[in-house]
């Protein structure tokens, strides 16, 4: 019995079973689900931001700053052009009334204007035509070429002078336009530069009550910026 009972105590206790990797499996797959999931959620809240709250209700927003500024432009110079063919035409505009015949039609040039464009050492040059009515055509002589003038006959009107102080107020007044300008916006658009020097220039032949003139257009004869 001692015998037994000794080699009893021997016995070494029975080691527990190995656990199975079965468990460990489970959790890897779930995580892996949890991510996947995740990552698709992600990717959809990432195309919803980008191309559903993100897109513009207006589609302008969508035009570059560029494209706009153009555009405005172009919708300026249009209704300049619509606004001065109705004076043109219309019978109760301020041209009916020096409609009677062609030879009414009078130019003169200014001569170079130089300046500085705004915020710049930069120059500018132009030379303008002015094309006016007058219902005092007879008290304009015609001119030869240089300042005040110009040479030989045109085919929109014959050339003419003007006085002294009237060609000093207009080319006062187109020195003032263009050193309100930049340079970016002189290069931008000559159409609008012509636009706005001519809106300058209406109300000086206007108040010319004593000559009675009317501005129908001017031409750049020289441009130029240095």
């Amino acid at each position: 019995m001692a015998k037994e009972d000794k080699k009893a105590e021997k016995q070494e206790p029975e080691k527990p079973p190995k656990k199975t990797r079965e468990g460990g499996m489970k959790l890897q797959v779930l995580i892996s689900i949890i991510v996947g999931v995740l990552a698709v959620q992600g990717v959809i809240v990432y195309i919803l931001i980008k191309f559903v709250f993100s897109a513009p209700a207006d589609p302008k927003a969508q035009m570059s700053k560029a494209e706009q500024e153009k555009k405005v432009k172009m919708e300026e110079i249009d209704k300049e052009k619509k606004k001065r063919e109705a004076e043109m035409t219309s019978e109760g505009s301020d041209e009916a009334d020096f409609l009677t015949n062609p030879e009414e039609i009078m130019n003169f040039e200014t001569g170079q204007i130089t300046t500085n464009p705004k915020s710049s050492s930069q120059f500018i040059v132009v030379n303008l035509l002015i094309e006016f009515r007058s219902k005092e055509s007879k008290s304009f002589a015609s001119a030869g070429k240089g300042e005040g003038g110009g040479g030989g006959e045109k085919e929109s009107g014959r050339m003419v002078s003007v006085d002294a102080a009237f060609l000093n107020r207009i080319k006062g007044e187109v020195l003032m336009t263009l050193g309100d300008l930049t340079v970016d916006k002189l290069q931008d658009s000559r159409d609008t530069v012509k636009m706005i020097i001519r809106k300058r220039l209406i109300p000086i032949f206007m108040k010319s009550h004593e000559k009675k003139m009317f501005l129908r257009d001017i031409t750049f004869m020289e441009y130029l910026i240095q």
